[in-house]
């Protein structure tokens, strides 16, 4: 059976949304099916980037009611798109981090989040969507453990993020309880709306880190082979080293026993997308290894929709 033409995945800051829709993709990919994932924060994003939503926030009600008009111009396109023959197209983050968490930062009432929601709902409902929504049971322990992971910068962003929100100025604090309770309001709104998404729906809470359980029960919700980790290249340690961009940027390259990784903060892995070739784990850039005459590593040709993404590496 094939998979479905819209695969939505969302879910709190953290919950894994971007890391899972990845793998999804990959995995289609993988399966033989072709498939395109949109990051959240891609640049060419087709209904509303994080980023778009974000500056859209900071300009003010008009310009952010504009942004919300272009997103539902933005779904519209899509679903057009889709009746048509063509990739399975995945997106996370879309339906509720870009657009209702920067609703409720904007002291958006209940009847014109409801109004945009159902509209939307309007939109794809001919397309038939999925929603995988990867839902908390407790918001607290979730947020705690996204912010021990990220660190403490990431705290530090939520506080001056939320305070310079229309919510944050209206309370005059963004305070851990302040925060918490948006995080819980949004939580409670996420349910809510998704009793009215019109497509099937698969919830599920992944506190446990228990990732090939996730990725067997997603598997049996869309109607595909089980998702299986990607194999180890071969040729991994020939791949590994110091890289370096015209800017003064550097990549170092390491493998381990599940292949190969980016040092730096989380270390990110590197999963395979055909011979040579690799998209970082958690975002839309995909790394092609370029060889000289001899066959040996020379170059990481790099590609990727985000902003000041160097083109090319020379191994060091």
């Amino acid at each position: 059976m094939p998979p479905p033409r819209l695969i939505l995945c969302d879910g709190l800051p953290g919950s894994g949304k971007t890391t899972t829709t990845q793998q999804l993709w990959l995995h289609l990919e993988a399966c033989g099916e072709r498939a395109r994932w949109w990051f959240e924060h891609e640049l060419d994003h087709p209904v509303l980037s994080f980023g778009e939503a974000r500056e859209a926030m900071q300009a003010g009600p008009v310009e952010y009611r504009r942004a919300l008009t272009k997103a539902h111009d933005g779904w519209a396109a899509l679903a057009r798109g889709l009746r048509e023959p063509g990739d399975t197209v995945l997106l996370e983050g879309t339906l509720f981090q870009a657009t209702l968490g920067t609703q409720l930062l904007m002291d958006l009432s209940r009847a014109e989040i409801a109004t945009h929601f159902d509209r939307t709902c309007e939109l794809l409902a001919p397309v038939a969507p999925v929603l995988i929504h990867l839902r908390p049971a407790d918001v607290a322990e979730a947020l705690r453990v996204t912010c021990a992971r990220r660190g403490a910068w990431f705290w530090d962003f939520l506080q001056g993020e939320f305070a310079a929100t229309p919510r944050g100025r209206r309370l005059g604090r963004s305070d851990p309880a302040a925060i918490l309770d948006y995080f819980r309001e949004r939580r409670e709104w996420s349910d809510e709306l998704t009793a009215r998404f019109p497509g099937r729906v698969f919830v599920h809470d992944n506190a446990d880190a228990d990732w090939p359980r996730q990725g067997r029960a997603i598997s049996d919700f869309l109607g595909v082979p089980p998702i299986v980790p990607p194999p180890r290249p071969a040729n991994a340690e020939e791949l590994t080293g110091r890289f370096c961009a015209a800017t003064g940027d550097e990549w170092r390259i390491v493998a381990d026993d599940t292949g190969l990784r980016l040092v730096g903060e989380n270390a990110p892995r590197l999963l395979p997308h055909g011979p040579d070739r690799f998209v970082i784990e958690g975002l839309c850039v995909e790394l092609a290894f370029e060889r000289d005459a001899g066959g040996a590593i020379a170059a990481i040709r790099c590609a990727g929709s985000l902003p000041d993404l160097p083109p090319r590496w020379t191994k060091a």
